[in-house]
């Protein structure tokens, strides 16, 4: 368990991190600079994070039980759409996750709550943002649960999470805080994952042909990678 005072400046270090990534998200912060800072703040934030959390080692496929909540990686997609964001080709990643809440109250599940975190190459990376909900409708349809309503106590629900890290990346590290909602990053299931045992991304639902303000298409539109 973290303790009081490092969970609270944990927090403010993973929370800031997002809310930077959602201002450039915004287009309200879209150069270098900010960028960077972002990225600072996420690889601080995401390794004192993992240092000082008791770890439970996650595989796709296999379920992962810590006291009263467990969950599964069911897929990990890799899709060959990719954007340019602040001169960067940016690509995306879509998880898949079955998770059980057996607590006696709601879990939340979702990045505002700071749910989940990654590292990308060994640095800490902001791959979540607003668009990702977005993302994920193009994908998988309208229809899909992107977790931003509270899982409710005894009960199973399973969504997807969207990551949008460098077209290049190699190996990445995701880390699910199953208590975050509760302000406790002192537990994480952590899922080691690399590039080439991810699945090739479905074909889109709806084509990826709209970019994010303050975003241009790679290529074209798409581009394979």
């Amino acid at each position: 368990m973290i303790k009081k005072y490092g969970g609270r400046m944990l927090a403010a270090l993973l929370i800031s991190g997002a809310m930077l990534l959602t201002a450039v998200g915004c287009g309200k912060k879209s150069n270098d600079e900010s960028s960077q800072m972002t990225r600072s703040m996420a690889n601080e934030g995401t390794k004192e994070v993992i240092k000082s959390a008791d770890t439970a080692a996650g595989a796709v496929g296999e379920l992962v039980e810590y006291k009263d909540v467990s969950a599964t990686l069911d897929h990990v997609y890799l899709s060959d759409y990719t954007f340019i964001e602040n001169g960067e080709e940016i690509g995306l990643v879509f998880f898949a996750f079955t998770i059980h809440n057996n607590m006696d109250e709601e879990l939340s599940v979702d990045f505002m709550t700071n749910s989940f975190g990654m590292e990308v190459d060994g640095e800490g990376y902001p791959g979540l943002s607003i668009r990702g909900p977005r993302f994920l409708a193009y994908q998988f349809g309208d229809d899909t649960n992107v977790f931003f309503d509270p899982i409710p106590a005894g009960s199973t629900s399973t969504g997807y999470v969207c990551a949008e890290i460098p077209a290049d990346f190699q190996t990445m590290q995701l880390s699910y805080f199953p208590r975050a909602g509760q302000l406790d990053w002192g537990l994480a299931f952590i899922y080691e994952l690399d590039r080439t045992e991810m699945e090739p991304a479905p074909d889109p639902v709806t084509p990826f042909d709209q970019p994010s303000e303050g975003t241009t298409a790679a290529g074209t539109e798409t581009t394979a990678q």
